[in-house]
């Protein structure tokens, strides 16, 4: 699985972001390599682009290929 930054997801939102371009050919390339992910704190940042409207997060992830996979203590 292939984890993905908050900036480049932001990158994608916003209009007009400088790197935005670069960062969906990243996120094109990362998907062809494998599945895509957000941790729980990633989440919580691009939730905030939709007001903390969680199932608007919830179908953008979806339609960008990315699952939220939650931490677990042995990974911390």
């Amino acid at each position: 699985m292939i984890a993905v930054d908050t900036n480049v997801l932001i990158d994608v939102l916003l209009r007009g972001a400088e790197h935005a371009d670069v960062s969906r050919a990243a996120l094109h390339k990362a998907r062809k390599a494998g599945a895509l992910f957000v941790c729980e704190i990633v989440y919580a940042e691009i939730s905030a682009q939709f007001g903390g409207d969680h199932k608007a997060t919830d179908k953008f992830l979806r339609k960008a290929g990315i699952e939220l996979d939650h931490s677990t203590r042995s990974i911390l």
